[in-house]
């Protein structure tokens, strides 16, 4: 089995990469500054797994199919760590028999998510503009993609068909309970 012997953690941080030295796993802060990855920030420890997984099935010689399951991979990951992990993911996990079904309680990678289906549906008319912004190895087809909440055991389609978007008050829906608590505190 092939070991992955070195990765960049670019989604986390442009700075710092994975590194296997004998069977010791290091995050480098530098070219001299490491942390043994069992000692290291708990985001790196959730994330470093799935990324060498990926990695790892990139390196397959043969055809495969796969379907990677990413349990809650917002885990101890800030906002934007949480979006370039599902760009990441979108772009290496959605190919050449490839799928991938995530589980989230997060608003942000449900907005992330909205964002690559919306950056797809705007490539179609201005592809060179909206790569600008997000690549288009991360764009995501709404006809490749479905979501669900899942409640009191019942699956929900949560897809808004018509603008191939997950729907709004599945992501404002958090934010908005926070803000009516706020409002209420702040009548008091």
């Amino acid at each position: 089995m092939q070991t992955i012997k070195e990765l960049p953690l670019s989604i986390i941080d442009k700075k710092i990469k994975y590194k296997r030295e004998g069977k010791t796993s290091y995050i480098y802060h530098n070219e001299k500054d490491k942390v043994d990855l069992l000692e290291s920030a708990s985001g790196l420890q959730s994330v470093v797994p799935i990324l060498l997984l990926v990695e790892y099935s990139k390196s397959l010689k043969e055809k495969y199919n796969f379907n990677f399951v990413v349990e809650e991979p917002e885990l101890n990951l800030y906002p934007k760590a949480q979006h370039e992990l599902i760009k990441y993911l979108v772009k290496n996990c959605l190919f050449d028999r490839k799928n991938l079904i995530l589980t989230t309680h997060s608003p942000f990678v449900l907005a992330s998510i909205n964002n690559l289906l919306l950056a797809y549906d705007k490539g179609q008319k201005n592809p060179k503009e909206v790569n600008k912004i997000i690549k288009k190895e991360s764009w995501l087809n709404p006809k490749n993609f479905i979501a669900y909440e899942l409640k009191n055991g019942k699956a929900k389609k949560i897809m808004n068909d018509k603008l191939g978007q997950i729907s709004e008050n599945m992501i404002d829906g958090v934010s908005d309970a926070f803000a009516n608590e706020f409002d209420k505190l702040l009548d008091l």
